[in-house]
């Protein structure tokens, strides 16, 4: 009894099968029937609800057999349940082409517009064009200037002659004085032969220096300015020189003291390992002096 009875919870806790029927379903056509008459023997409705084991095997097989029916009543419910209508899936279908014809017919609109937009702006942009090319054309003949060496000038002034000029300057300052010295020995030398084309020769340099000036030329004709640039150049390339010198000592003696720190460390390294190893030994009862 007791293993029967086992079972059949075992089943009831396997399909979740409710302790009590539910009040909609009738569950006397399952019951197996009961004898006629009066009698002291309990129906199947009370056996199923009765929570105290089987006392006699005729009660453990009525409620074997009430479970029996119970879970064949619940399979049919659950084999005849009834699918989805075909008219519903049909109705899903059509919604669902609906909604993809008008995504497509929103793409092809906005496709059209697009190229009508795109062609449009081609246009526009091509008479735009032919504007511009119109305008700079008409520009370019108003403003078409030319210069002294007959060449066109697309500005109101005309900066290539100055640079041309100031393309020619001498800027070393031994030149500069060779040139001031060798024209005032010349100079002298004219004075001594021919006093009237002397005067005639300062006359010209003076009024070239005159011109050169008007034209913003700086004139580097003294010969003490020249002097003082020149040994000014020559007390900075010096300086130079030095500072050049004591980088390059500053250099070697920083790497002077990177190698002696190595070489030290590699040293110190080297003795701690020695020194530990005559530790073991010394420890090991070997005789080594100083340990």
């Amino acid at each position: 009894l007791e293993e029967e009875n086992g079972y059949i919870q075992y089943l009831l806790a396997a399909f979740e099968i409710p302790e009590k029927r539910d009040d909609d379903i009738d569950l006397d056509e399952y019951l197996l029937d009961s004898n006629a008459g009066e009698s002291n023997e309990p129906d199947g409705e009370e056996i199923l609800n009765r929570k105290t084991p089987a006392e006699s095997v005729d009660e453990l097989q009525t409620r074997l057999d009430v479970m029996k029916n119970k879970i064949a009543m619940k399979y049919l419910q659950r084999k005849n349940k009834k699918p989805i209508s075909e008219t519903k899936q049909e109705r899903k279908k059509l919604k669902k082409e609906k909604e993809l014809k008008k995504k497509l017919n929103k793409i092809k609109k906005n496709s059209l517009k697009n190229e009508r937009l795109k062609h449009e702006r081609a246009e526009a942009a091509d008479e735009g064009k032919v504007k511009l090319d119109a305008d700079s054309k008409s520009k370019f003949s108003q403003q078409r200037i030319f210069n002294v060496d007959s060449k066109i000038v697309f500005s109101k002034f005309d900066f290539a002659d100055s640079e041309k000029k100031k393309k020619g300057l001498e800027t070393d300052a031994r030149k500069l004085l060779k040139n001031v010295v060798n024209e005032k020995r010349k100079l002298a030398e004219l004075k001594d032969e021919d006093r009237e084309k002397y005067a005639e020769v300062k006359n010209d340099l003076a009024w070239k220096k005159a011109f050169d000036k008007t034209e913003g030329k700086k004139l580097k004709d003294d010969a003490e300015i020249l002097v003082k640039k020149i040994k000014r150049r020559k007390n900075e390339v010096q300086k130079s020189k030095q500072q050049w010198k004591e980088r390059q000592q500053k250099v070697e003696h920083q790497k002077e003291q990177r190698q002696k720190k190595r070489t030290d460390n590699l040293k110190k390294r080297s003795d701690q390992k020695k020194n530990k190893k005559l530790k073991k030994l010394a420890k090991k009862g070997k005789i080594i002096p100083g340990f």
